[in-house]
C-alpha cells in the first residue's frame, strides 16, 4: 500500500472479552480527556494490519491536535505525508507527487475516525460506547458508529488515568490500523500557523478550498 488513507488515523494491538471495568468510569475518563485536554501532540507509530494480523505498512510522525476540529498528521517514515485540518477543510499533502486534495470537514463526520479526538460533541451523538476490558495497562473503550455510512466498522480507544494512548480502528473487511501514542504533551501552546497549510507554489491541488 503506497500511500496512507486520510481516514488511518488511530495500536498496538490485543483482543479480548470485555472485562469488569464499569462503562460509565471508562466512558467518564474519555469524556474528562476530551473537555480537559483541549490540545495535545504526540510522536506516533501506525500499523495497518490485514485480518489475518499481518503487518501491512508501518509509519511514523507527530500528530498536534487542538480542538474544535484543527489537527495535522506528519508522516515522517516510510515517506513524507501531511494530513491537515484547518477547521474548515482537511488538506492531504503528498510531497513526492507535490499533490495536495482538499474537501470540506462538515463531509466528513461520518467516515472519518480522525475526528474523534478533535472534535467536542458529545461521543454518543455519533456512536454506541461500550467498555472492552484492559489490556498491557491501559483501559479500553468501544466506540461503534451510528451512521451506515461510515467507512469504518468500530474503534477501540485505550487510556492510562488522563490520556488517550492508543486506537484500533477496523474498517468493514476487519483490517486494522493500529496507532500508538508516544510522548504525549497536553496542553501545549502551538504556534499560530501550525494548523494553516501552505501548499508549495508548484502543488498540483485538488479539490477547492474555497
Amino acid at each position: 500500500m503506497r500511500k496512507l488513507s486520510q481516514y488511518c488515523v488511530g495500536i498496538w494491538f490485543f483482543w479480548g472479552l470485555p472485562g469488569l471495568l464499569l462503562a460509565d468510569d471508562i466512558q467518564q475518563r474519555l469524556e474528562q480527556f476530551l473537555h480537559e485536554v483541549a490540545a495535545f501532540e504526540a510522536q506516533f507509530t501506525q500499523n495497518v494490519v490485514n485480518d489475518d494480523n499481518e503487518v501491512l505498512q508501518v509509519a511514523h510522525g507527530q500528530v498536534k491536535v487542538q480542538r474544535p476540529g484543527r489537527f495535522r498528521w506528519d508522516y515522517h517514515t516510510p515517506y513524507r505525508q501531511l494530513i491537515l485540518s484547518d477547521g474548515e477543510h482537511l488538506w492531504t499533502y503528498d510531497a513526492d507527487l507535490a499533490q495536495a486534495t482538499v474537501q470540506p470537514m462538515e463531509q466528513l463526520w461520518d467516515s472519518a475516525p480522525i475526528l474523534l479526538l478533535s472534535e467536542s460533541r458529545p461521543i454518543e451523538r455519533d456512536f454506541y460506547v461500550q467498555p472492552f476490558g484492559e489490556h498491557e495497562g491501559l483501559s479500553w473503550i468501544e466506540l461503534s458508529p451510528r451512521s451506515q455510512d461510515s467507512d469504518f466498522s468500530r474503534v477501540l480507544i485505550g487510556m492510562d488515568e488522563r490520556y488517550v494512548r492508543a486506537m484500533v480502528l477496523f474498517d468493514h473487511f476487519e483490517q486494522q490500523t493500529r496507532i500508538r501514542f508516544d510522548q504525549f504533551v497536553a496542553n501545549p501552546d502551538f504556534a499560530h500557523d501550525a494548523f494553516h497549510f501552505n501548499a508549495p507554489a508548484t502543488t498540483d491541488i485538488i479539490g477547492h478550498s474555497r
